[in-house]
C-alpha cells in the first residue's frame, strides 16, 4: 500500500522500531507484555487512520495533476482557435483571449489549482505532526489511564483535519468542473476539444458533496422524520412544519395572526362559534388532489388523538368538546362550536406554522390508502417543500414543490442535516458544505469573518427557563396520586398545602438555586450581549405588562444560608438537563447554571440530551431534577402556563390544584383587560413560590452563506425565528 512508507517514515522519526535511534525512553522499553498490546492496537488504529487519510490524498494529486495538464492542453487547443478564427467562428479573437486567460493567467484556474497543491501539502504536513505527537504520547505515557480530554482534543483536530481535506477535494472538484464548463462551451466549433479526464476523486464517508440548486442546513438535532399528526412530536414538529407543513395561520411581527392555509376566520360575539375559510387550489405533495375543510378537520383529530403534540388535549377541547362540534359546510368551510369560549391567543397557537406547538394539514386520503405509519414517512402535506428520504440521526432531505400555491422555491433541494457539535457546524460552513446552521452566539466572529457570509438577526426571538421537576402535587389527569411523587427531594414539599413548614423550606432551596445564578453574566458572555436577563418565563414580548418585582438578584453567599435554613448546609445532589431544541447557547448556558450550583455546594449532574430523547420521560412525568427549557415567543403567557395543569400532555415538572384552577380560569377569559390581571396573578404565584423561573431572552441570529441572498429573507412565522426558517424565500445571491 502507498501508505506503509508514511507510516515506516513516522516511525522511524520516532525511534519506535527495533534499532532505529533512540527515541525509546527506559520506561518505555521496560513495558510488561500488556502494555505493548494495548500500544499496538493504539498504533493499529493511527494506521488505519492514515491509510484513509493517504488513500483520499492520493486520489487528490492524481486529479491534480491531471488537471493541470488538462488546463495546459485546453490552452493550446484555444491558441489553434485564435490562429485559425475568422469571420464565421462562434467565437470572437477577444472572447478567445478572455477564455484563455481564465485558464491561464494569474488569479486563473491553472494557478488556483497550483495554489490549492500547495495548500495540500500544509494541512498533509499537521496530519503528519498530528499522528507523530499523538504516538509519542501513547510511548511515553505511564501505565495508567492517559488523560482523556487529551484524547477527545485529538479526536477534534482529526475532524478539522479531515473536514479541510475535504474541503480541498470540493474546491478542487469545482476548478475542474470549470474546465468542463469551459470545454462545453467551446464544443460546439469544428475544432475537436481536449477530452475529458476519466479520474473521479472519493468524497469522505462522512461527508456529502453539494450538490448544485442544494440549501444545505445544519440542525443541532431534528429527530426522526414522522410527519402524520397522530404520530409526530416535538422536536421534530417545529422542523417538519417549516418545510412540509404550513399552519391554518402564521404569527406577524406583532403577534398578530395572519393568514395562511385559512383565508379567513370569524368569532361569534360569545367566542364558541368559529367560522374558518380555507384558501382554495391548495394541492396536497404526491399527487392526493387539493387540500379541503374534510382534511382539516381530519388532521386536527389525528393530533388530538395521537397525544404527542404538546397541545393534543387543547386541540381535543377546541375541536371536540362535549358541549360542542365541528362540522365541514363545504370543502373550503368548517365550523367549529366549541361548546365553552376560546380566547383566541390559546387556538393560534396549535393554528400557528413555527415552533414546537405548530402544527398542518395532511391528506386524509392518503392515510386511509397506505396507512398512517407509511404516511408519516412519505407525507402529503401542502408546504413548499415536499419529503424525499430521511435518516434518523443524519439528515431530511425535500424537494421544491413546483408551482406552490404560495410560494415555490428558488433552490431545487432542501437537505436538514443532524449535527450536534457546535465545532462541526462551524467548520462545514467555514468550508461551504453548510449555506446556514443553528448558530450559538460563541461562534459570532468565526462565521462573520467567512468570505461572503453575512447575518441577519432578529430580536425576540426566545426564552430560557429553568423548570423543576417532581412537583406533583394533588392528582393527575385520570384522578390517581402521581407515581413518582418523591418528598424526600431537596426542592420538592412533602405538604401541597402553602401554608405549611415543609412548604416553606421547599420554596427557600428554589429560590436559593435562583439567586445563585448569575444571569447578567449568562447574557454578556454567553450570548455576547444578544438578549437580557428574565426571572420569569414565559414574558418575552409582554415585558411591560409584567410585575416589575419579578427579580432574582445575583447573591449567592444569601443562597448558601438559605440553603442552611432549609436544612440542607452541605447541599444536596441534583440533576441538571439541558433540553437541546436548537437554540443559541443553550447547552454553554445550562453548563453555566450547573457551575454556579455547584458553587454553593450542589452535587450536579449535567446531562446534555436531544429533546427527542427527554421529552418522554417530561411528558409521564417521570423525571425528577432540573431542566434548561428554551421556548419561543408567546402569544399570550398564559399559553405557557397551560404547561402546569394536570391535563396537559406536556409538563414543566409542576402540578398543583391552584394552577388547574387559575391557570384554567385565566386561559378561558375573553375580555382582554381582565385576561391580563389574571396572568398576572398567576404569574405572581409561580414566582412567590419559586415553581419555575426565567434565565434570560435571547436573539435569533441567522449565517447566511455566500451562495444564498439574505435580500427578502425574513421569517414565514414570527413565533420562531432561532433558526432559519422560510428557505422558499430564499433566492441564489
Amino acid at each position: 500500500m502507498i501508505f506503509r512508507p508514511l507510516l515506516l517514515l513516522t516511525l522511524l522519526s520516532l525511534g519506535l522500531l527495533v534499532g532505529c535511534g533512540d527515541g525509546l525512553s527506559g520506561s518505555a522499553i521496560g513495558r510488561n507484555v500488556s502494555d505493548m498490546e494495548s500500544l499496538q492496537e493504539g498504533l493499529s488504529e493511527y494506521a488505519e487512520g492514515l491509510t484513509q487519510i493517504n488513500s483520499y490524498h492520493n486520489e487528490f494529486e492524481v486529479l491534480a495533476d491531471e488537471s493541470l495538464v488538462y488546463a495546459d492542453d485546453l490552452v493550446a487547443e484555444i491558441d489553434e482557435l485564435i490562429d485559425t478564427a475568422g469571420p464565421d467562428s462562434l467565437f470572437t479573437l477577444n472572447e478567445l483571449r478572455e477564455i484563455s486567460g481564465q485558464v491561464a493567467d494569474d488569479g486563473g484556474i491553472k494557478e488556483a489549482i497550483q495554489s490549492l497543491k500547495v495548500d495540500r501539502d500544509a494541512v498533509m504536513g499537521e496530519v503528519l505532526e498530528s499522528i507523530k505527537s499523538d504516538i509519542e504520547y501513547f510511548m511515553t505515557r505511564s501505565s495508567e489511564e492517559p488523560d482523556l480530554s487529551l484524547q477527545r482534543t485529538t479526536d477534534e483536530r482529526f475532524q478539522v483535519l479531515f473536514d479541510l481535506l475535504e474541503a480541498q477535494n470540493v474546491e478542487l472538484a469545482d476548478l475542474y468542473g470549470y474546465l468542463s464548463d469551459i470545454k462545453e462551451d467551446l464544443s460546439a466549433t469544428d475544432t475537436p476539444i481536449v477530452p475529458t479526464p476519466s479520474v473521479t476523486i472519493a468524497p469522505l464517508p462522512s461527508v456529502t458533496t453539494e450538490s448544485y440548486g442544494t440549501i444545505n442546513m445544519g440542525q443541532k438535532d431534528t429527530g426522526t422524520f414522522e410527519a402524520h399528526p397522530f404520530l409526530s412530536s416535538s422536536p421534530r414538529i417545529q422542523f417538519t412544519s417549516s418545510t412540509v407543513g404550513e399552519g391554518l395561520i402564521t404569527i406577524a411581527p406583532d403577534f398578530g395572526a395572519s393568514p395562511m392555509l385559512a383565508e379567513s376566520w370569524s368569532i361569534s360575539e360569545d367566542f364558541t362559534t368559529w367560522t374558518w375559510k380555507f384558501q382554495e387550489g391548495v394541492q396536497f405533495h404526491k399527487g392526493y388532489g387539493e387540500m379541503t375543510a374534510e382534511d382539516v378537520l381530519y388532521s386536527y383529530q389525528q393530533w388530538n388523538a395521537g397525544s404527542l403534540h404538546s397541545r393534543a388535549g387543547m386541540i381535543g377541547g377546541y375541536f371536540n368538546h362535549e358541549n360542542g362540534s365541528s362540522t365541514t359546510v363545504d370543502d373550503y368551510t368548517l365550523e367549529v362550536d366549541t361548546g365553552v369560549p376560546w380566547v383566541p391567543a390559546q387556538v393560534f397557537e396549535f393554528m400557528k406554522n413555527g415552533g414546537g406547538s405548530s402544527s398542518w394539514v395532511v391528506s386524509k386520503k392518503q392515510s386511509e390508502e397506505v396507512g398512517i405509519h407509511e404516511a408519516s414517512k412519505d407525507i402529503a402535506a401542502t408546504g413548499p417543500w415536499q419529503i424525499e428520504s430521511s435518516e434518523s440521526g443524519s439528515s431530511w432531505k425535500f424537494s421544491a414543490v413546483e408551482d406552490h400555491w404560495r410560494q415555490t422555491p428558488f433552490f431545487d433541494e432542501l437537505i436538514y442535516w443532524t449535527i450536534p457539535e457546535e465545532s462541526a457546524r462551524v467548520a462545514g460552513f467555514q468550508i461551504g458544505n453548510l449555506d446556514s446552521f443553528d448558530m450559538a452566539f460563541d461562534s459570532l466572529e468565526t462565521v462573520d469573518a467567512v468570505e461572503g457570509a453575512e447575518l441577519l438577526g432578529w430580536p425576540n426571538a426566545g426564552q430560557a427557563g429553568l423548570n423543576f421537576y417532581g412537583q406533583l402535587y394533588g392528582v393527575d389527569r385520570n384522578g390517581n396520586e402521581y407515581e413518582f411523587y418523591d418528598p424526600y427531594i431537596a426542592w420538592v414539599s412533602g405538604n401541597m398545602d402553602i401554608e405549611s413548614e415543609e412548604w416553606a423550606n421547599a420554596v427557600k432551596v428554589k429560590k436559593a438555586l435562583n439567586i445563585a445564578i448569575d444571569r447578567q453574566g449568562i447574557v454578556d458572555e454567553l450570548l455576547w450581549g444578544f438578549g437580557q436577563v428574565q426571572s420569569v418565563r414565559d414574558w418575552m414580548g409582554h415585558e411591560s405588562r409584567a410585575n416589575p418585582d419579578w427579580v432574582y438578584d445575583y447573591d449567592p453567599e444569601l443562597a448558601r444560608q438559605m440553603l442552611a435554613d432549609a436544612g440542607y448546609p452541605d447541599g444536596f445532589s441534583i440533576t441538571l438537563t439541558t433540553a437541546i431544541r436548537g437554540a443559541p447557547s443553550e447547552v454553554e448556558a445550562c453548563e453555566a447554571v450547573a457551575q454556579y450550583w455547584e458553587a454553593i455546594g450542589l452535587d450536579v449532574t449535567l446531562q446534555n440530551l436531544p429533546y427527542s430523547t427527554l421529552r418522554p420521560s417530561l411528558i409521564n412525568r417521570q423525571y425528577q431534577g432540573a431542566t434548561c427549557h428554551t421556548v419561543g415567543p408567546r402569544l399570550s403567557p398564559i399559553v405557557g402556563a397551560s404547561n402546569y395543569r394536570a391535563q396537559s400532555t406536556f409538563s414543566y415538572g409542576t402540578h398543583h390544584p391552584w394552577l388547574d384552577e387559575n391557570v384554567g380560569d385565566a386561559a378561558t377569559e375573553v375580555d382582554p383587560a381582565v385576561a391580563w390581571e389574571k396572568n398576572v396573578m398567576v404569574y405572581d404565584w409561580i414566582f412567590d413560590n419559586a415553581m419555575a423561573s426565567g434565565l434570560y431572552t435571547h436573539d435569533a441570529i441567522w449565517p447566511v452563506g455566500p451562495r444564498l441572498s439574505p435580500d427578502g429573507w425574513e421569517p414565514t412565522d414570527w413565533s420562531e425565528v432561532r433558526t432559519a426558517t422560510a428557505f422558499e424565500y430564499v433566492q441564489p445571491r
